[in-house]
């Protein structure tokens, strides 16, 4: 008697990847989002990181100060990313014609 062994089948799960505390500057600040039209790529991300700079030197003052009233954005920034269930690794499906869908790392069949 031939024993035939069925293969599992997978689905892509989403895990959380990644997490930052994220810290938004006002807009009224100097702002350091747009290139001048006059300056290089280097010229632009130096003026930004000078800017970035002294705007977080002002958050800590601002820490330091707690009666400070004015308004600062913190928010959690969540990086998701779709891994197989089988294998973990990065949801790749593996499409063939004819045949099933299968994950391109592990080669386990994927459930409809």
């Amino acid at each position: 008697m031939i024993e035939t062994q069925e293969k599992s089948t997978v689905t892509k799960v989403r895990h959380l990847n990644d997490i930052k505390v994220v810290l938004d500057y006002p807009r009224w600040t100097v702002n350091p989002d747009y290139p001048l039209a006059s300056e290089t790529h280097e010229q632009f991300m130096a003026r930004k990181e000078k800017s970035l700079n002294y705007w977080a030197a002002e958050i800590n003052e601002f820490i330091r100060d707690h009666r400070s009233r004015d308004a600062e954005q913190v928010s959690i920034d969540r990086e998701y990313i779709d891994v197989c269930s089988a294998c973990g690794a990065a949801w790749e499906p593996y499409y063939q014609t004819g045949e099933p869908i299968t994950c391109a790392n592990c080669g386990e069949a994927v459930q409809a």
